[in-house]
This record gives C-alpha cells, structure tokens and sequence, in this order.
C-alpha cells in the first residue's frame, strides 16, 4: 500500500514537472512568436507580470493586495508610446476573531485578469476615474455611496454623453481636466471597446499615465496540457487575444500627441 502511494505521488510529481516544461516551451515558442508577430518592438516574457507598485499606483483597487502574481508579461514602445501589461492576480486578506478568541484568515479577490499600463497622449497634473456604473446602479445615489466614492475617487464628474453614463460613473480631482482628459473622440473609443470587450472594465488617468484593468475569470494564455500543440482553434484563440491587449494603444489613439505631449 505505501509503495504505491509513493509511485501515486512520483508519478503526479513527473506529471506536474513535465507539464510546466510544456507550458513554458509552449509560451516561449508559440506566445513570443504571437507577439512579435503583432509587433517585432514587443518583449514577452511569460513568468513576469507587471510591478505591483503599478498596480497600486493605479489606485482603482482598494486595499493593497497582500498576495500579487501575474504572467505574460508583455512591455515596449509601439509608435510613440510606452506599453506595459500582463496578466495579474491580487487578493486581499482579512482576519476575524470569534468571542473565543479564535482568528480565522479570508482572502478575497481583487482582481484577476489584464491589468494595462501606457503613457498618456496628455499631459495632466489631477487624476481622474472611469469606473463601471454597476456600484451606482445597485446602491443608488445615496449620500453615503458619494461619500465612499469622493473620499477615494474625487469628485463625481458629469459628462454630456448619456449612452457613456449609461455604462460608467466618472470621478476625477478636477472638473475641467476630467473634461480635458475625457474628449468627445476618447469617450467614443471606450464605448466601443466597451462594447468589442463586452467586460466592465476599469480606467485610471494618473500622473499622465493610464492605467487599465480588464476582468477575466479564467488565465488567457495557458494552452491545455493534453490537448494537441498544433491547435489552430486555440492558437487563434491567443492571437485574438494578444491582438485586443496590444491593440488598445491604437484603438484608444493613444499615440496622438496632444499639444506639449511629445
């Protein structure tokens, strides 16, 4: 009986090691080709995600994550502008006590899914926040809603757009360079890739940079291990979604310059 328990636990261990050899050959050859594919100034580097200091420095998530992992990482310069994202995984944890004096750890998520960083076409000195317009939707226009919102985000910013306060809520430090930030032209561009996406994803403008954050249940990159390694249905599968994530500089126009932005 134990010496089958220990073939049982020798052969997940091989299974487990093989696997991972698969996975990182897999990423390194058919990923990286992917993405020098879309744009030979891109590095990929599969075992890395983006700094967790970006992440907080995003400040569109509330607290700081104790636990912060990611993958896919992909960083460069597409025109004139500066990309960086990969694939991140932050929790959170809280600990109670019971009346015995007993302590109990919870870890909650975050956020999982790409979280994008790029430089702004504008130069700006406030920060302002595109957030899904779920949280209003659902706690209504509650003095005590507002008071969260404004302590964390800012003032909340009215925009002459209804179909783009239809699918997000605005708050920003500053009123008139919320509206600087948020052009007519930008505003397009996110409802249509909120649209494209289909994902209620979240957006920060802050020290003219923007940072993006878009929900994914599951990992994007990760090929099925018993599955065949020359899958067309899932290679395409990674190219669309490669393609969406470094496409977001061209689909946002981030490399329009704005007047003093160079």
């Amino acid at each position: 009986m134990i010496a089958a328990i220990i073939s049982f636990l020798y052969y997940i261990g091989k299974l487990h090691t093989n696997k991972r050899k698969f996975v990182d050959r897999y990423k390194n050859d058919i990923i990286g080709a992917i993405v020098r594919f879309v744009d030979d100034g891109l590095l990929y580097e599969a075992d890395k995600q983006i700094a967790q200091h970006e992440f907080i420095a995003s400040k569109l998530f509330y607290p700081a994550p104790d636990r912060y992992s990611g993958d896919d990482y992909v960083e460069g310069k597409i025109g004139k502008t500066q990309i960086a994202f990969s694939e991140v995984h932050a929790r959170y944890k809280t600990v109670t006590e019971d009346d015995e004096g007993g302590k109990s750890e919870k870890w909650t998520t975050l956020f999982n899914g790409i979280f994008f960083k790029a430089d702004f076409n504008k130069n700006f000195k406030g920060e302002c926040f595109v957030l899904p317009d779920t949280a209003e939707k659902l706690f209504g226009r509650t003095g005590k809603f507002f008071q969260s919102a404004k302590k964390r985000f800012g003032e909340l910013i009215h925009l002459e757009d209804p179909e783009f306060e239809k699918q997000f809520v605005v708050y920003g430090s500053d009123q008139v360079e919320a509206r600087y930030i948020l052009s007519a032209s930008l505003i397009k561009r996110l409802l249509d890739f909120k649209r494209r996406t289909g994902k209620k994803i979240k957006i920060s403008f802050v020290k003219s940079s923007i940072y993006i954050a878009i929900p994914y249940k599951k990992p994007l990159f990760e090929p099925r291990y018993y599955s065949s390694v020359i899958d067309e249905e899932k290679t395409t599968g990674f190219f669309l979604d490669l393609e969406m994530a470094i496409g977001i500089e061209e689909e946002l126009d981030l490399n329009t310059r704005i007047w003093s932005k160079q």
